[in-house]
């Protein structure tokens, strides 16, 4: 996923952008998950 990519899925309330490998994700259950990704 690119960084354009995940911060539009920021806006779109989905992943909170925290820096080049993490995020806050909101689950489908509004359960919060944090990640380690790679974008």
């Amino acid at each position: 996923m690119s960084e354009s990519v995940a911060k539009k899925l920021c806006t779109e309330g989905h992943i909170e952008y925290l820096g080049e490998s993490k995020a806050n994700i909101t689950g489908a259950h509004g359960e919060k998950i944090i990640k380690e990704v790679n974008w």
